[in-house]
């Protein structure tokens, strides 16, 4: 029987789950009102998404995530040309993965300590606040695999096979992979767990494989079907060369979040990179491992162990016969999360008293982690991208001082296309001409020049000119002395 106190304890332990989430949405609401826009999302605008459908569906590209490019032209146009009005799908998708977490935090541990801090271990992880945020088509996976997750574990933990949550589960699968098709792997893990899960309750195959695969091939290959006919293997190129290098890029994103230039704290946590990198490995390949031989059980227990399993098998699969990279960071995203709910899954079937504190403490030391490295100013993956918005109110600035218009910009080519979407959304076609991405140096004069200092002095460097001060001068220095802006004398 539930005392009295026991219940004051499990409202208190619900309404700071709630208030966790709440802070984690409010929190990612205010980056995406105030962070600049940064080279991939300014991509997915210029290239894709304000062209709308017939130019989204018309080709092929890795920022080109269909589901969300569609939803953020639709925004854009609910809401205006701003860099929130391109992050709300973003955020969409952000709120229904933390909703879908918390159900899932329950299901697999209960209410208590253990279900808040596996909760903040992943809602407070640096890498998935980022995708909260950027406008990416990631937080939308998230919650398609989440929701999808729920319901096919839900599907298969009676005494039957739940067609109907089935049905769903292979739905929202579907919605996921048509966000980033990337996670395929996961879907195939998920989805074949729940077949096996499926079968060994008495199901028959073929109807098993049709409630399965028939929703979610149909909603996936509705959204990526013409895209995709335009797609190349070389397309396929962003991932890490090792499974080594995959667990040593989801360790230094949750414990160094950015990249060394832009670290403002002490690099204390940086020395353990290695050894929890290798620890994460082993444990990987060991859950993997576990979970594939609990799917030869006649009744199979461990549902999310057997999903990251089939994953990582898929994953090497594709790795061997198709030249596939490894996961890397961003595309490691639904990995990190399977591999959450195998040790949620773990956690909460054990027996053992000392094994759910011990993970308890685990959890709340990761969150105490992830909350030392809380960032509202800059994005791991676009660091440099952090004033682009700033850079763009000087270059406006100095354009509408000069005589004539439009005034031509040449821009280093990784802070180019942020400028370029602050341009287009911003109505500037008249006052600046179309920013030049600049892979090389200047072939010709411009009125304005945005660069690093690091290419800045490289360029200086290699002019049989020497000194370049007496030829330009600068008119703006952003982001600690990182990006000039200088125009010729």
């Amino acid at each position: 029987m539930i005392t009295h106190r026991q219940a004051r304890r499990s409202r208190f332990e619900a309404w700071l789950l709630m208030f966790l989430l709440a802070a984690v949405v409010g929190g990612s609401i205010w980056r995406a009102a105030h962070q600049s826009l940064t080279h991939d999302e300014a991509w997915t605008w210029t290239n894709f998404a304000a062209g709308g459908p017939s130019v989204i569906f018309g080709r092929y590209a890795p920022n080109n995530h269909v589901l969300h490019s569609l939803l953020v032209w639709a925004a854009e146009k609910l809401f205006g040309p701003h860099e929130l009005a391109l992050r709300v799908p973003a955020l969409l998708g952000a709120t229904l993965f933390l909703l879908g977490l918390v159900r899932l935090a329950r299901r697999l541990l209960g209410e208590g300590w253990p279900a808040l801090f596996f909760f903040g271990a992943l809602a407070l992880n640096p890498l998935f606040l980022d995708y909260f945020v950027e406008a990416r088509g990631y937080s939308l996976m998230l919650a398609g695999l989440a929701w999808g997750a729920w319901l096919l574990h839900a599907s298969v933990s009676g005494e039957g096979f739940s067609r109907r949550a089935a049905a769903g589960g292979s739905a929202l699968l579907g919605l996921a992979l048509a966000a980033v098709p990337s996670c395929a792997f996961a879907v195939v893990g998920v989805g074949g767990a729940t077949l096996v899960h499926a079968l060994r309750r008495g199901e028959k195959p073929r109807a098993a494989l049709a409630i399965l695969v028939l929703p979610g091939l149909t909603i996936a290959g509705t959204v990526l079907g013409l895209p995709l006919l335009h797609a190349t293997p070389a397309q396929f190129h962003f991932g890490a060369e090792s499974p080594w290098a995959t667990a040593v890029g989801i360790v230094d994103a949750t414990l160094a979040h950015l990249p060394p230039p832009y670290r403002s704290r002490p690099d204390g946590l940086a020395r353990f990179i290695p050894i929890a990198a290798g620890i994460l490995l082993a444990l990987g390949v060991l859950a993997g491992i576990s979970g594939l031989r609990d799917l030869l059980r006649k009744s199979p227990r461990r549902f999310f162990a057997s999903a990251l399993g089939l994953q990582i098998l898929a994953v090497c699969a594709g790795v061997l016969f198709f030249h596939l990279p490894w996961p890397q960071e961003r595309t490691a995203l639904d990995l990190m999360f399977l591999g959450a709910l195998a040790v949620g899954e773990a956690v909460g079937t054990s027996g053992r008293p000392r094994v759910r504190t011990l993970a308890t403490w685990g959890m709340a030391i990761l969150v105490v982690v992830s909350a030392f490295q809380l960032e509202g100013h800059r994005f791991r993956s676009h660091p440099y991208d952090a004033a682009s918005r700033q850079v763009y109110e000087a270059v406006v600035k100095q354009a509408r001082g000069m005589e004539r218009h439009p005034v031509s910009v040449w821009a280093e080519a990784r802070l180019a296309r942020a400028l370029e979407a602050y341009r287009q959304l911003r109505g500037d076609e008249d006052l600046l001409g179309r920013i030049v991405l600049g892979w090389k140096a200047p072939d010709r004069p411009f009125d304005l020049y945005v660069l690093t200092a690091e290419r800045a002095k490289a360029l200086e460097k290699a002019s049989p000119l020497g000194a370049l001060a007496h030829l330009f001068r600068e008119v703006g220095r952003f982001d600690g002395g990182r990006v000039l802006v200088v125009r010729p004398r």
